[in-house]
């Protein structure tokens, strides 16, 4: 799938979930304002590591503007099936001069039999909010075949733009 598809399927979803989502609580239903999503490693057996950003203002009456945004490492077979993903949450000020991170959290997702995710941990320093797990692959007898150490980082600009 191409990079414009994905970014559009992203938006798409984002609209949905917030459209869905304003029907149950208006007040609590982040806006997602940006998303997008590329492919940062593929491995010898065609399974990838895929990155997606997604971006939320934050309302804020203070001189500083406020963002929040998340950024998701999915390990995807072959086949396009997610096997797991670790997500860092980062919430971000931001005045045109500098940046910086006021808050960080890490979920996880083992979204298949044959993989376990351990040793989850969120942190943050400057403007950057990490987060970082570590993926087990078992077989059939419960033996490990191979350990996958992701870490993903979502940092905030100056201007408010987050990567």
């Amino acid at each position: 799938m191409s990079f414009l598809k994905k970014a559009a399927s992203s938006l798409i979803l984002c609209l949905f979930l917030t459209w869905n989502l304003m029907s149950v609580s208006a007040q609590t239903t982040p806006d997602c304002s940006y998303a997008a999503s590329y492919i940062e490693e593929v491995y010898p057996d065609g399974s990838y590591w895929e990155v997606t950003i997604e971006e939320h203002a934050v309302p804020s009456v203070r001189a500083a503007q406020s963002k929040s945004g998340t950024k998701t490492g999915k390990y995807t077979d072959k086949n396009g099936k997610v096997l797991w993903s670790v997500t860092v949450s980062g919430t971000f000020t931001y005045n045109g001069i500098s940046a910086s991170c006021t808050k960080s959290s890490v979920s996880i997702l083992d979204a298949s039999i044959n993989w376990t995710v351990s040793d989850q941990s969120a942190w943050r320093s400057g403007a950057t909010a990490y987060a970082s797990a570590i993926g087990h692959e078992k077989n059939s007898l419960g033996q490990e075949m191979r350990t996958l150490y992701r870490q993903v980082s979502l940092t905030c600009s100056p201007e408010g733009k987050l990567s």
